[in-house]
């Protein structure tokens, strides 16, 4: 099976070994090849990496106070279970729309403009409480945007807003990364 973009030609195929399927990327104009797993593989910590890239768990928070009491035993409160893609081209995190209005995080008045995929797009601002087992006890306050990601392997992304607080590796040979909190 061939799919073809601008740049690249697409070719799948089962591997008689692995039987494991492999994506190849032919780069047209130097014929180099890139070789990427195409099903999600489970890794240490939780992590996932998917040909989307690398995923990691979380969890969302209305506020500060919904955060200390869920985590200090004191009393249920609303929170979300969510698989965020570390986005190093991002600048500011989001989260999908409806995990947005499951938790009625509050909204900023005004609109962030964001350029992207497609030209310049408003999209409403959010504050929530991020929390990642990296983070310790810890949470972090935070600014998010509202996308649509229902159609993906993920509920959001995690952009430089956060990634400014940690360390992330990636090794390609093994298709694996590390995100580390730093100083946090």
């Amino acid at each position: 099976m061939t799919f073809s973009s601008a740049r690249f030609r697409f070719f799948k195929f089962e591997n008689p070994i692995t039987t494991q399927n492999i994506d190849i990327r032919l780069l047209l104009n130097s014929f180099t090849y890139y070789q990427l797993p195409m099903h999600t593989s489970t890794l240490r910590n939780n992590n996932m990496f998917v040909e989307t890239g690398p995923i990691i768990k979380g969890e969302i928070f209305t506020d500060e106070v919904c955060f200390l009491q869920y985590k200090n035993s004191q009393g249920f409160s609303p929170y979300a279970k969510v698989k965020l893609l570390i986005d190093t081209g991002s600048n500011i995190s989001g989260i999908d729309g409806k995990i947005i209005k499951g938790l009625s995080l509050d909204r900023y008045e005004d609109h962030s403009e964001v350029n992207g995929v497609g030209g310049i797009h408003s999209l409403s601002r959010f504050r929530c409480i991020l929390f990642l087992n990296i983070f310790g006890m810890k949470g972090l306050p935070l600014d998010i945007l509202e996308g649509d990601y229902s159609c993906s392997p993920y509920d959001g992304i995690i952009g430089r807003d956060v990634l400014q607080f940690c360390s992330f590796e990636y090794h390609g040979p093994t298709n694996s990364f590390q995100l580390k909190a730093l100083n946090f």
